[in-house]
Parts: C-alpha cells; sequence; structure tokens
C-alpha cells in the first residue's frame, strides 16, 4: 500500500531499490519528467516521491532540472543521466536501443504541458480496467527515418498503447494515442486523419484514440470528426482488427 510504514530495514530497503527502479525504468522511456507525474508513476505521497528522486540525484543516475516560468517561478523537472541509463539497461538493450538521456536546459516550457499530458495518459491507458495496455511506445521510439531514403510515415502519433485483444495478453493490437490540448485548423485535421487511415491500412496500428482536455473538447471533435469523414470519404480499415477512433478527457 502507497505510504504504509515499513519496519524491518532489509525490506525497507528492498522496497526503495524497487522505487528506484520504477523511477529508472520510466526515466528511460521518456527521458524526463516532473516531481508530480513521478509521484503517480510511484504512488508515493510528494515527500516520499522526492525522497526517492534525492538517493537516485546522489548516485548520478537521474539530475534535477530547472524550467523558468515567465523569469521567475522555477519549476522543477528530472531527467535520466547517461549514468542511469547504463544501470538500467540490460547490455543487450544497451547494443541496440537508442541511448537518450536529459541534457540540462534543453526542455522548453512551451512543450512541458504536452509532454505531461501524453506521460498522465500513458500511466491512464495502464492502469484502467478499460483499456489495460500491456505496454506503451513512446513518440520518440516510433520509427522515424534516420536517413532521406527511409521511409516516413505520413503521421506519427503521441504514443501507441498495446492492448490485450479478447483478453488475450499474448495476443496485442496497437492502438495511436493523440493528446489533443489545443485546436488545429479543419484542413490540417484532414491530412492527420489521412494519415492515421494510411498507417491502418498498412498495420502500423489499428486505431486511433483522442485524448482532450474536458468533455465539451471531446463532443466538439468527436462532431469535427464525423463532418470529416463523411466530406472526405475517410475510412479505418484494419488488416488485423476492427479498426476503431476513440475520445477521452486527459486524466488530471
Amino acid at each position: 500500500m502507497a505510504g504504509q510504514l515499513i519496519s524491518d530495514p532489509k525490506e525497507r530497503a528492498e522496497r526503495a531499490a524497487e522505487k528506484e527502479q520504477f523511477v529508472l525504468e520510466w526515466l528511460a522511456d521518456f527521458v524526463y519528467s516532473t516531481t508530480d507525474v513521478l509521484g503517480v508513476v510511484l504512488e508515493l505521497k510528494p515527500s516520499a516521491t522526492l525522497s526517492a528522486l534525492r538517493r537516485l540525484e546522489r548516485k548520478g543516475y537521474i539530475v534535477r532540472d530547472e524550467i523558468l516560468v515567465y523569469g521567475r517561478i522555477v519549476l522543477p523537472i528530472w531527467g535520466i543521466t547517461m549514468t542511469g541509463l547504463m544501470a538500467y539497461l540490460t547490455p543487450q538493450q544497451i547494443e541496440t536501443q537508442k541511448l537518450r538521456y536529459h541534457q540540462k536546459g534543453r526542455v522548453a516550457l512551451s512543450s512541458l504541458q504536452h509532454e505531461m499530458d501524453v506521460q498522465r495518459v500513458a500511466i491512464f491507458c495502464e492502469r484502467s480496467k478499460k483499456y489495460d495496455s500491456e505496454e506503451w511506445t513512446t513518440n520518440r521510439d516510433l520509427p522515424w527515418p534516420s536517413k532521406k531514403s527511409d521511409p516516413r510515415w505520413p503521421v506519427y502519433p503521441d504514443g501507441l498503447m498495446h492492448l490485450p485483444i479478447n483478453g488475450d495478453k499474448n495476443n496485442l493490437a496497437e492502438i495511436a494515442v493523440e493528446v489533443e490540448r489545443t485546436r488545429k485548423t479543419p484542413k490540417r485535421y484532414v491530412q492527420i486523419l489521412k494519415g492515421h487511415a494510411a498507417n491502418i491500412a498498412q498495420g502500423r496500428y489499428h486505431g486511433v484514440i483522442y485524448f482532450c482536455v474536458d468533455q465539451q473538447a471531446v463532443e466538439s471533435l468527436k462532431a469535427l470528426f464525423k463532418r470529416i469523414f463523411k466530406e472526405e470519404n475517410i475510412t479505418f480499415t484494419s488488416p488485423k482488427i476492427r479498426a476503431m477512433i476513440g475520445f477521452e478527457v486527459i486524466p488530471s
């Protein structure tokens, strides 16, 4: 249980090490995060979350960075270091995976809100009974072209969740996730939906879920998409399962 006191020193040390691994696992995927979001990941109160983060900072596994808000208020974020990445990944992963670590001063306030929304959505998709996502693929881990000759997807979603088909956790379907805090133009949505349709037809994923700021935003986006699908004759056809499109509110 979150926040439960553990009297046995050995058990307490094991519990602390487990929490530290959770942080490294999360940051190995997302590179950086805030204290609030990491508290949700760890299911700990703010003081206990900070204790875990400071232990990792002392080990050199993560670094505390600061983002200025209007030039005055400091918003702290925590990023994984190369040392932390090497401590967490297996030798095989080090050989084959992209090695992404946090570089101080590189995160802009303008991108932070969206990134934290995406991380909260990832937690929601993994923990909710509705989706029960087994895995999450970040936007960074999608197959972006490394050179001009590489194939490029027409659109890259904010992430992919991997859902069990008919409850079978050995048979997963990838579903794209988009987080919409601000609205795009109808013309841009036409391009995006056509891109999703092309990706789904290619079997790259099998549907899209849009997360919006509130229920009113959900209903308005749903109505706009219904109109676009009709006027532009766009259909989602998946070779694996019945393609889906859904709408949710961004979890707080």
